[in-house]
């Protein structure tokens, strides 16, 4: 099996179980506060992990800190993105992510001087113009409020943080592997989101008391698959592809997370689902095909 053939199985499966992310997202911290939910997630996300990372016997060194320094792009994207989420939509907030392999080309093309290519650009267009129809739907039937679009441009900026990120990782895993990578980011995650949900304490005994069986289920799916699992295969596609190539989760994301928005928060889809899809992976395709 090809390097390509390798990051693209990542990025499908990422594309399929990463899209109940938003919705599992959105509805716990419907309940609990951004900052002690993200310490909840990567707090137990490293608890999993960890066994894992030391079987391999890892050797620490002072330049490992440079990791977490460049873990923080993706981590401001995971404390932004749970602010912003509860402003708008689960369907809209994965839209907006979609943006991000326009943002990595950019990136790409000034940081690693990589070719832009007719059909690349003409791919990243048509894949984006897809991932925008998958939600057109939904939004103007809801309409934006300004609490909305305070939510959307957070996680926009989150967007290009995380855009950042991408980028970066390649050259990162030319000295460390995807697992010491996944690590790194949940390890960062995890220490700044506890430094600031201190500020929440006082809210514990509130939504403690509140706890569910579905919010507990929504928590630990967000650790296991959404944290651990995607973000491990994020830096597999990387590593085997490259970062436009892992970015195309955010292009066939939007067609999943819609239907998981529908099965978990009730969230419309139409038919407009089936055509936005379809063009998304055409247009993914053409990004692959000059990758």
């Amino acid at each position: 099996m090809s390097d390509k053939a390798k990051a693209l199985i990542a990025v499908l499966i990422v594309a399929v179980l990463g899209g109940a992310n938003s919705p599992y997202v959105k509805l716990a911290v419907s309940s609990i506060p951004p900052f002690s939910y993200t310490f909840i997630r990567f707090f137990f996300s490293f608890l999993i992990i960890l066994p894992i990372f030391l079987s391999t016997k890892p050797k620490l060194e002072k330049d490992n800190l440079r990791l977490i320094w460049f873990s923080l792009f993706s981590t401001f994207n995971i404390i932004l993105f749970a602010f912003g989420i509860k402003m708008t939509t689960a369907a809209t907030g994965q839209v907006i992510q979609s943006f991000s392999p326009v943002v990595v080309v950019i990136i790409s093309f000034y940081l690693l001087k990589e070719k832009l290519t007719f059909k690349k650009v003409l791919g990243i267009i048509i894949g984006f113009i897809g991932a925008n129809l998958v939600i057109s739907l939904p939004l103007f039937n809801h309409g934006l409020t300004k609490q909305a679009v305070i939510g959307n441009l957070l996680i926009f900026v989150g967007v290009i943080s995380f855009s950042y990120y991408n980028v970066l990782s390649k050259n990162f895993l030319k000295k460390y592997s995807p697992l010491w990578l996944t690590v790194a980011f949940i390890f960062t995650t995890m220490l700044v989101s506890l430094l600031f949900s201190f500020r929440e304490v006082s809210l514990i005994k509130y939504w403690g008391s509140n706890l569910s069986l579905t919010l507990v289920w929504a928590l630990f799916y967000v650790v296991l698959i959404g944290t651990v699992t995607v973000y491990f295969l994020q830096q597999y596609a990387i590593l085997y592809g490259s970062p436009l190539i892992a970015s195309l989760i955010l292009y066939l994301a939007p067609g999943t997370t819609m239907i998981w928005s529908n099965i978990i928060l009730g969230e419309g889809f139409s038919l407009i689902l089936i055509v936005g899809t379809i063009i998304t992976l055409f247009g993914a395709w053409l990004v692959t095909k000059e990758s």
